[in-house]
């Protein structure tokens, strides 16, 4: 899951820094209506969706060990 998180990351970070370079040159209210519907809210779910994914890794760390330890008795 850590490898998909990564993507995740990396996919995003790649995706606001292209925003950026794009807002330079599309300066209109049609950008800032775009950026406010669609730019904000994605980078919103991304960094939920790493959150989650974060919590998920360490529940299922957690899950190993106790496994791990549940054998070794």
């Amino acid at each position: 899951m850590s490898q998909a998180r990564e993507k995740l990351l990396l996919a995003s970070k790649r995706l606001v820094a292209d925003w950026q370079q794009l807002k330079e040159l599309w300066r209109d209210q049609a950008c800032q209506q775009f950026e406010q519907a669609y730019m904000v809210q994605i980078q919103s779910e991304v960094q939920a969706c790493l959150m989650a994914m974060e919590i998920a890794q360490q529940a299922l760390s957690a899950a190993l060990v106790d496994t791990a330890d549940r054998m070794g008795q």
